[in-house]
């Protein structure tokens, strides 16, 4: 009894501290702080959570006397929900390389595996304290150890002597130096117990220098279990992410990239991601614009040649299956002409399969073009006549399709937009833009003359009073669909979802003989839906997201539908 009072008397309190940063088990960051103070008669223990890490919730305070310590253990813990993205970002960082997910594996792997110590009392209740280290649990199992075992020691005594037919649980003795998995050790009736000075002094010793502790570690079986639901429900969540994606490389991007290069027979995967030239590429299915209906790809890499960098950016419009149509092309964040794209995509084709270096480098507009580009579509526009024609009526898939993103572009409650026309060697400005009082107007101005140019039929892309509904916008454009010098005159009205509306006008030879005649009358009215394309000698209007579109063929003075 002298060992028990000198303990009970001389020792301080010491306070362990335990700090485990870990679990998002809960769908949270949750951080558990526990502070075990050991005084001669009991072991203190303040247990806290803190939400996200920084709300504290109300602590959990339990007293436990030290003659109640049956048992104390250090068990190693897999948090199964933290292994599962563990697995996750595993896969998603092996895939794309990047530094993010290989942050986020890093973060999750260290909350996978967790230290606990687990205290026994004598009505076999554990107590959980969770660690963040396994050498702060082993030193503080062994201190506490070290204090109870007197007490276990001397109950054990007492309940030997009142029985001694039954087993005594000892925590600690000369024959074991392990402390029990959460179950109180035991010797049988016939062992000694030594208690003499020098039994102490030995015990004292190996405590603190050679103590054994024994780890409570899944079974296999139940590990391997864990790793394989694991790995399964994060594979189940990346199949989603990818579905949800629609693939890698869903169809979209897949039809681009397997889609051929114009004037060639080979695809743009192998132009564009020649690792000769090209650098970080990405393709993705974007968002462009407000209309959901249609689909667009983006292009993006970084082009090298001859010591020179150049990021470049082209987004497609996909209509279908080796159908697609450039609408944005960019160099180094500086918006270019969509013709340039088509001027540096037939560069970078090789002619003969060969990797020879390209002649030419995506760059800002050439100081001695003498076209200016394009002035933004609000602002009046005086050009030359610039029509996307073939020299001969050769097939459209070696022509370059003109997009409505090519158009003049007028839109309600800014400056009138004009476009310079060449009719027949005559120079002429088609002006569209406000009328008075009220209405929209379209009027071909010459020299010495004015013509309104009425729009027939489509008439649901106005208001009752004339004016463009709720976003619709006007475009113009001249476009020869028979190849001649005069070219027709094209007029879209579009809010770029839903409907579309298209006249075109023809020049009129003889207008002059003729009083009250204009230079341009209508020779066609067409309806689509978010867009339409002219190519060569067809009018191509899309329809739906399935690629579908209806083709209608220029053919003396009017247009005939292509039958599929």
């Amino acid at each position: 009894m002298s060992n028990q009072n000198s303990n009970q008397t001389g020792n301080p309190p010491e306070e362990f501290s335990f700090e485990w940063n870990g679990g998002f088990s809960y769908l949270t960051y949750l951080k558990k702080k526990s502070t075990v103070t050991v005084t001669d008669q009991h072991l203190h223990i303040k247990a806290q959570n803190f939400l996200l890490g920084i709300f504290p919730t109300h602590p959990r305070i339990t007293e436990l006397p030290l003659t109640h310590v049956r048992g104390l253990s250090i068990a190693s813990k897999i948090n199964w929900f933290d292994l599962v993205f563990s697995i996750l970002f595993v896969i998603v960082t092996l895939i794309t390389m990047s530094f993010w997910p290989l942050v986020l594996t890093i973060v999750f792997i260290l909350c996978t595996f967790n230290t606990s110590i687990y205290i026994t009392d004598h009505l076999g209740n554990r107590i959980e304290i969770p660690s963040g280290s396994k050498s702060a649990a082993v030193q503080f199992v062994q201190r506490v150890a070290q204090v109870t075992n007197p007490f276990a020691e001397t109950a054990s005594t007492v309940e030997h002597a009142a029985h001694p037919s039954i087993t005594k649980p000892i925590l600690l003795t000369k024959e074991s130096s392990k402390i029990s998995n959460g179950n109180p050790l035991s010797l049988p009736s016939d062992s000694p117990v030594r208690s003499d000075q020098q039994a102490d002094d030995r015990l004292s010793s190996r405590l603190h220098s050679d103590l054994l502790v024994q780890f409570k570690r899944p079974k296999l079986t139940k590990t391997i279990f864990l790793v394989v639901s694991a790995a399964l429900v994060a594979l189940s969540i990346l199949y989603v992410g990818i579905l949800s994606r629609g693939g890698f490389d869903n169809q979209y991007v897949k039809w681009v990239k397997e889609g051929k290069v114009p004037e060639s027979t080979i695809s743009m995967s192998q132009v564009l991601e020649n690792k000769n030239f090209f650098s970080n590429v990405e393709w993705e299915q974007i968002g462009y614009g407000k209309n959901d209906l249609d689909k667009y790809v983006m292009y993006q890499a970084t082009y090298s040649v001859q010591g020179v960098k150049v990021f470049i950016r082209t987004v497609f419009q996909v209509f279908g299956k080796d159908h697609f149509q450039a609408i944005e092309f960019s160099a180094d964040g500086q918006i270019l002409e969509v013709s340039d794209w088509y001027d540096f995509l037939s560069s970078v084709t090789p002619k003969d399969n060969s990797t020879a270096a390209p002649k030419a480098v995506p760059t800002k507009p050439a100081e001695n073009k003498q076209q200016p580009k394009t002035a933004p579509m609000q602002e009046p526009i005086n050009q030359p006549n610039n029509a996307s024609v073939p020299a001969t009526n050769e097939p459209s898939s070696v022509t370059k399709v003109v997009m409505l993103k090519d158009f003049v572009k007028w839109t309600p409650s800014t400056v009138n937009a004009t476009l310079l026309l060449n009719l027949d060697g005559e120079k002429m400005n088609l002006v569209v833009g406000y009328d008075t009082p009220n209405g929209i107007k379209l009027q071909l101005q010459g020299k010495t003359e004015n013509w309104n140019l009425r729009l027939k039929d489509g008439n649901n892309a106005f208001n009752n009073y004339g004016d463009l509904k709720e976003g619709f916008n006007l475009y113009i454009k001249d476009h020869s669909f028979d190849n001649k010098s005069t070219p027709e005159v094209v007029v879209v009205a579009s809010n770029g979802m839903m409907e579309t509306y298209v006249w075109v006008f023809s020049y009129n030879f003889v207008y002059y003989e003729k009083s009250g005649a204009a230079p341009l009358e209508q020779i066609w009215f067409g309806e689509g839906q978010s867009t339409v394309m002219l190519d060569g000698n067809k009018i191509v209007l899309p329809f739906g997201s399935q690629g579908l579109s209806a083709e209608y063929v220029y053919d003396n003075l009017t247009f005939k539908e292509k039958q599929r």
